[in-house]
């Protein structure tokens, strides 16, 4: 099986290299110009925040994000790499929870939050 589009040139599917890696919505680049893990004296290391803009709205994705979560969003979405996301409302009623599905299904181990809040649900 190849890798997904959204993967191509990594050396490790799910370990972006310098500078983020490509995602069916953008680019993914670290927040806080931080070096990737693994990268330097461990006292320097930070861990990345991909962050990717999607239509107009700032996507982070959380490192506490599962690496299956990960690998079901890739399987789930090749077969169309620029589908739309949705927002929901989080547990505390905030409007920023981003899920890659367009219904707005759960995925288990997924974190993905708006870095503002949005006014209301929407596929984004």
């Amino acid at each position: 099986m190849s890798p997904h589009p959204s993967l191509a040139g990594a050396a490790c599917p799910l370990q972006p290299p310098q500078g983020g890696f490509p995602s069916p919505c953008g680019l993914l680049e670290p927040t806080g110009g931080g070096q990737p893990v693994g990268a330097g004296p461990a006292s320097q290391v930070q861990i990345l925040s991909p962050r990717a803009d999607i239509n107009g709205f700032e996507v982070v994705l959380n490192a506490d994000t599962k690496r299956a979560a990960v690998e079901r969003f890739v399987h789930a979405s090749a077969s169309e790499p620029d589908g739309s996301w949705r927002v929901v409302a989080n547990r505390r009623g905030r409007i920023n929870k981003v899920l890659p599905d367009p219904k707005g299904s759960p995925l288990p181990g997924w974190y993905s939050y708006l870095t503002q809040p949005a006014d209301e649900e929407q596929a984004i």
